[in-house]
């Protein structure tokens, strides 16, 4: 139970600082947003300016929801049981040894990567 408390501790310090580093980050873009710094005023124009100031809050604010999301997959796996049924089911295919664990494993990351599938779709199809 300590461990358990420990872990979620550490996540929601970790989640936190997150999103006050990102509310931070995106106060200062939006504070910023119609005034090109000095240095760059002869190179960029303050419309090109303002688009990239547009595009890094919205890669903020998905991030932000991707993070969101990371970590309730993160205590599905964790704390509520998820990776034991997965390591279960596995024991059904495959015997007990270091190719289970390693198809442990590769499930794992298989499932993952499909979870946060929809997240790169947005990122690389909606966002740029």
């Amino acid at each position: 139970m300590t461990f358990t408390a420990i872990f979620l501790a550490f996540l929601v310090v970790g989640l936190m600082a997150r999103f006050y580093l990102s509310q931070k980050h995106m106060k200062f873009i939006l504070a910023h947003r119609n005034e090109v710094p000095s240095g760059f005023s002869q190179q960029v124009s303050l419309e090109d300016h303002q688009k990239a100031a547009d595009y890094t809050i919205a890669k903020i604010r998905i991030g932000s929801l991707e993070t969101v999301f990371s970590a309730a997959v993160l205590i599905v796996f964790t704390l509520i049981g998820g990776l034991q049924y997965l390591h279960q089911t596995l024991l059904q295919f495959i015997a007990a040894g270091v190719w289970q664990q390693v198809a442990l494993i590769l499930s794992l990351s298989f499932i993952t990567g499909l979870l946060d599938l929809p997240f790169s779709w947005y990122r690389q199809f909606n966002l740029d």
